[in-house]
Order: structure tokens, then sequence, then C-alpha cells
């Protein structure tokens, strides 16, 4: 053989050989695992991703909640100002207190706006001296103060110029920026990472009364509300960092608007599951088919797991009831909600037929509905009662489908107890009114016919026996007229009392300071009366007051054994303060006498409020304050 046509058969023979289907095979295996491999890889890191921005935008929808939740308290602490007639710095923190318990925010400020020129009258009229921020120098003549009226929180004190506030000023000296809850960008007060919230409002009535409300929302509050690991979420507003530090580079971000700036939400990127790291290698080692198999199991596997995450984010993030029931009655699936109403745990209530719980007079038309339920109704939508773990009934409204096919109910369902209580008590405290209203007519019925009738009837019989004796010439007819008189004078007499308790006649020539003084005389307990207001009243606060001091005192007279009863009435803060104490054996309950109840819806019908007070042996104190307009 030539030495051509050697060389010629050898390529040919190493072509032959690289051709071969082993190599084929080899070589389609390693495209395929390394396919598989790279893709594998790619599902994995894209199933994170889509993951780090599910969680981005929960956390984002967490967050709009909490702003919305300081949005709601800024702008209800805006109408409560605005609702109120006459500033101050009590009243003022009072309201603050009494919304700040649905937030936890403490450090709100009422500010004005206040030139070089009106500086002197805003010291006179608030008796506070404008002074700068710690380290800081205020700002000079020619351009507006800042001076915070009134404070809470004790972040800084009354009078302070937050003009020293870069980020609060430049939206304060903005009055067409400002709406119901504008939000600043990052400051800081007191030492204190946050932003402010502020909204333009007007406390008390008056043209002087305009300014604006400064609510304070601390970085690490605002960390602390989400309930989540600092060092997996950052939050930025308007491009700054706010709360939170990431750890390791952000995976995912998202973006919204609220309060009139824009926020961003980052998080960080979850270790990889054990699924996540094992896949990748598994679809390299294997054969094609098997790893081709194990991607298309593995992405089907992750597919199902995101649908049946995101039903469960649904089920247990639901601040309603949800839960599923079978046609044998018995609970199949409960969330958490539903274990937070009644206070049992899952097991529990999947362990008992669902009509356990249900309150044993509502039971036999709850299994009525249940039977339609099964038979093919559609849904249905009913109220009925749950008995939870400390046997307190509780009111559900349930919202209830049936689908035959599977066997099951689906249900969603609202605790509304609390609504049905308060048209309970506002249906009870209006037939209170209706009935004490409906009693004392009865009552001056009564006395009208026992007492002043029945002395006016027998004077006139004593009158008609004296003309009779006239005519006869009767020597008694003296000592009759004189009955007679005396009769008529007696119920004249009782006439006037029964007026007294009608309406006291010295209340309406006097005024209350007589009027409590009269009470205090005619009381069987000894009584000092000390009454501090230098002009009359408005007479329904006035009438409220007399009452109240007057059924008091009959309780003291009847139940106390006291030695002595002090009332004091002082005006104060556009408001009268009426306390009758005494040194009995205590232990009045508000709740248990009917007298005291009508004075309670009597007072808060003036939008005041009576308090009952005094443990056992300490005696009672009865506290009512009404406003004066």
């Amino acid at each position: 053989m030539t030495p051509n046509r050697a060389g010629v058969h050898l390529r040919r023979e190493r072509r032959r050989s690289f051709l071969s289907p082993g190599v084929a095979v080899l070589v389609l295996v390693i495209v395929l695992s390394v396919a598989g491999w790279a893709a594998t890889t790619h599902v994995v890191r894209d199933d994170r991703r889509q993951a780090a921005q599910r969680r981005a935008d929960d956390h984002a929808l967490e967050v709009r909640n909490v702003l919305q939740r300081v949005r709601a308290f800024a702008v209800g602490l805006g109408n409560a100002l605005q609702g109120e007639r006459v500033t101050g710095s009590q009243r003022f923190a009072a309201l603050v207190g009494s919304a700040t318990t649905t937030v936890g925010l403490t450090t709100a400020m009422w500010v004005e706006r206040v030139d070089e020129a009106a500086r002197p009258a805003y010291e006179q009229r608030t008796g506070l001296r404008i002074t700068a921020l710690p380290g800081m120098r205020t700002t000079a003549g020619g351009t507006h103060y800042l001076p915070a009226t009134f404070v809470t929180g004790g972040t800084v004190p009354p009078g302070t110029d937050l003009a020293g506030v870069p980020a609060l000023a430049a939206t304060l000296r903005e009055p067409a920026s400002l709406f119901a809850g504008t939000a600043t960008t990052a400051g800081s007060l007191g030492g204190r990472h946050g932003f402010f919230v502020v909204q333009g409002a007007r406390f008390g009535q008056g043209p002087d009364r305009r300014g604006l409300l400064v609510v304070f929302v601390p970085a690490d509050w605002l960390g602390a509300s989400l309930k989540t690991d600092p060092s997996r979420i950052a939050i930025g507003l308007s491009g700054w960092p706010l709360s939170g530090a990431l750890a390791s580079p952000s995976a995912a971000r998202r973006q919204f608007e609220a309060l009139t700036r824009t926020w961003t939400v980052d998080v960080a990127a979850e270790p990889r599951t054990a699924l996540q790291a094992t896949l990748p290698g598994l679809a390299a080692a294997w054969a094609p088919l098997t790893a081709l198999l194990v991607f298309l199991v593995g992405r089907g596997m992750t597919r199902r797991r995101r649908a049946e995450r995101q039903v469960d984010d649904i089920f247990d993030l639901s601040p309603d009831i949800l839960c599923v029931v079978g046609f044998d009655g018995y609970l199949k699936r409960v969330n958490p909600a539903f274990e937070r109403t009644l206070g049992y745990a899952a097991a529990e209530l999947l362990a008992r037929p669902l009509l356990d719980f249900v309150h044993a007079d509502d039971r036999e038309r709850n299994r009525e509905r249940f039977r339609g339920l099964r038979a093919g109704l559609g849904a249905m939508e009913f109220e009925a009662r749950l008995v939870d773990a400390r046997g307190v009934p509780r009111w559900i409204q349930w919202n209830v489908r049936s689908v035959p096919a599977q066997g099951l109910l689906y249900a969603a369902a609202r605790d509304v107890t609390v609504n049905r209580r308060l048209a309970h008590e506002v249906g009870a405290s209006r037939r209170r009114i209706v009935t004490a209203a409906d009693e004392a007519r009865r009552r001056i019925e009564r006395d009208l016919h026992d007492g002043a009738q029945q002395r006016l009837v027998t004077t006139v019989v004593f009158l008609k026996l004296t003309r009779k004796a006239l005519a006869e010439g009767d020597a008694s007819v003296t000592e009759l007229v004189d009955e007679a008189l005396a009769n008529a004078e007696s119920g004249i007499e009782e006439v006037r009392e029964l007026a007294r308790g009608i309406h006291p006649r010295i209340l309406t020539s006097g005024g209350l300071g007589p009027a409590l003084h009269h009470l205090g005389r005619r009381s069987p307990v000894p009584v000092t009366v000390d009454v501090q207001a230098d002009a009359r009243l408005p007479e329904p606060v006035e009438v409220t007051a007399y009452y109240v001091a007057s059924e008091a005192l009959t309780n003291v007279a009847k139940h106390a054994r006291a030695a002595h009863v002090w009332i004091t009435a002082t005006v104060t803060d556009r408001r009268l303060v009426l306390s009758v104490r005494d040194d009995g054996v205590g232990g009045a309950d508000r709740s248990r006498g009917s007298g005291l109840i009508g004075l309670a819806d009597r007072v808060e019908a003036l939008g005041g409020t009576l308090s009952v007070s005094g443990a056992p042996g300490g005696g009672t104190t009865i506290s009512a304050k009404i406003p004066l307009a």
C-alpha cells in the first residue's frame, strides 16, 4: 500500500470513529446535561428573583398600610382639633393621647407661622418664648418663624423654632404643597431619625387658629411596625435611606407613592433551598432524559409551590375568618383569624363538628341552613353566634358557598360582635331615657293625686261645711275655717315642694352655687360646698350638675353611711367639673343603679362624661365633666 493511500485510510478510520453512535450519544448526553444544568440554574435563579420580588411587593404593601395608618392618625387628629372651640396644651395632649392608642405615635406638634412683626403678639398670646433648637439660631428678622405652640412626647419644648429642621422647614414654608397627610423627606428630631407628616389644620375658633399639625414618625417605629428582620429589608424615602440596612445586596425593589412622596422597599435574597441547590447538579449528572425529567419536575414543583404559597398567603394573612367545612359537618381547614376570634387552636377546631361551637339557641336554625347547603343551595348569607373558648358568644356574619362536587362548603366570615353591642347600647340608652321620662310623669301624677290634690279636696269640703254652718249659725265656724286654711296652706306647701323636685326655683333665680348650698343644707349628712364660678352657666349645664349632686347626696344618705360630704364645682378649659366625694363605705358601681345610669345618659347627651370611683372602705367620688358649649 502506498503512503498516500495509507494516510487516506487512517483519516477515514478516525472520522468513522468520531462519528460512531457511542461518541454521538456521549456528545448528546454532554450537550443535554449542560443544557439541563443551565436551564435548571436559570429556573432556580428566576424563581429566587420572583420570590424576592414577591417579598418586596408584600413588604411594600405592608409599609403602605402602615403609612396609611399614620395618615389616618394625622387626619383624624386634625379633624378632632378642628372640632375644638378652645385651644390649650392640655386639650391638645388629651386629643393626641386618645388617638395615639391605635398607632403608638406620641410626638405631635401644633406649629404656627409667625413673622418678625407678629412675634411679640404670638409670645404674649401663648406665654411662650420662641427659641432655637440646641446648637442653632433662630431665623433673623424679615423671615418666618415656625414655633411649636403645643408639643407632646417631650422631644422639644413648646416655643421651639422648627425652622432649624431643614426637611420640616422646607415643607412647612410651602403651604400649597400641604395636603391631608404630607410626608417630609428624611430628617431627625431629638436625636432620632425619621420623617414628619404635616397638614394644614385649625385648632379652635377664630382667624388666628389656623396652623400646622406635625406628627413625627421615628424610623425605628416604622421598622418595628413591620415585625421583620431589619437586616432583610431596607426602606427608602425620596431616594434617601430611612429604616433598615441590608446585610447583602438588594435582590428586589418595589417603589410606590404614599403621603405625596416616593418610597422604596428593598429586600435581600433568601438563602437557596436544598431543592434549589441540588437541581442543577442532578441535571448535569444524569443522562439527558433524566436531566430533562428532573428539569420538568423541578419546574413543575416550583410553580406548584409558588401557587400554593400564594393561596396560603391569602388564607393566612386575611383578617377575616376563612374556613372549609365538609358535608360531614367537620371543619377541614381554618385560618389564623378563625383561631384568634374563638381562642381555640386549629387542632381542636378540626377535631369537633362546627355545630359544637354554635350557640345553643342558634344550633337548630344553623342545622337547617346546613341541610339546605348540602341539598344544593349555591350560596347563603346569615348571622349566627359562635361561643369562644371563654364561653363568650360572638356574633359572626357568614357568607357560605356550597360545592357539592367536592362535598365541601367554603365560608368567609367576619366578627360583628362589637357593632351589634354598640347598636344594642345605643338602643338601651334611648330606652332608659324614655323610661325615665315616663317614670317622672307618673311620679308627678301620683304626687299630685295623693298629696296636694287630696289636701285641696279636703279644703273644699271644709269650706262647704263652713258655708253651711254660717247659714245655721253654728259656733264652731271659726274652728272649721282655721282647719280649712291649714289644709290649704299645707297643700300649697306640697305643691311648692313638688315643683322644686321638677325644677328647683332657687336654681332658676340664684344659679348653681346657691342651689348646691341649698342641697347641702337639706342633706341629713353634713356637706361642705365649694363653687368656683364667677358667672351664670348655661341652663342645661346647671340643671344637669344640680341633678348629679342631688342624686349623689341621695345615694350617700341611703347607702354610704358617711360622716361628711364634699361638693366642689370649678370651671376650667370651658368645662364644668363637678365632684361629690364622701368618706363612707365606698364600693359604688355605676352599672348597678338606675339613677346613676340615667345621670350618665344625661351628662353624655351634653357631650360630657360621668365617672364613679372608690374602693370598698375608701369612700366614693362621683365626677362629672360637662362642656359649657
